[in-house]
């Protein structure tokens, strides 16, 4: 049980390294001509993009979730308003909630 448990624990830090790693490319490539990805509107990420997506040729993409990310790397090729609309409608997409009723 030791094995597996260590594995997940290294699995889970390589994925959230790639995952900042990712984030940060999608910041900077916001920050010379694209998309800026953020969290949540008003903080300091945000705040720091709203100051560098001044041209309209820049967005800021709030709530960003991993399939928008996805989307949004996929769609380099595509003009920015079809790049973060895609990615827009990719994010809805996967949220959801459920109720999960109490077995015991």
């Amino acid at each position: 049980m030791g094995l597996i448990t260590n594995m997940r624990s290294r699995m889970q830090v390589v994925m959230w390294t790639i995952l900042v790693l990712f984030v940060t490319s999608m910041a900077i490539g916001g920050l010379v001509g694209g998309a800026s990805i953020t969290d949540i509107f008003g903080g300091s990420p945000s705040n720091l993009a709203m100051l560098a997506c001044r041209p309209d040729d820049r967005r800021i993409v709030y709530g960003a979730n991993l399939p928008m990310l996805l989307k949004l790397a996929k769609s380099r090729n595509l003009t920015i308003d079809e790049a973060v609309s895609a990615a827009l409608c990719s994010g809805r997409q996967y949220l959801d909630s459920k109720n999960i009723p109490n077995t015991g």
